[in-house]
């Protein structure tokens, strides 16, 4: 799974390939927005949180 970690601040943004399922279990099944630990990624994400998101998703409900 690719991984696009951003800082809209500054505009920065990082691409991260993950493979190891373990490590991405703790995002799945979480809501949209909602903050997760980022220490589960690795050592190097120690003390970051980082919140869930999809690309082009709306609030609109469609009938």
């Amino acid at each position: 799974m690719k991984l696009n970690i951003s800082f809209p601040a500054t505009g920065c943004q990082k691409l991260i390939e993950m493979d190891d399922e373990l490590k991405l279990r703790t995002s799945y099944e979480k809501h949209v927005a909602t903050e997760v630990a980022a220490h589960t990624l690795g050592e190097e994400w120690k003390g970051y949180t980082w919140a869930k998101s999809v690309v082009g998703m709306t609030n609109r409900v469609s009938p």
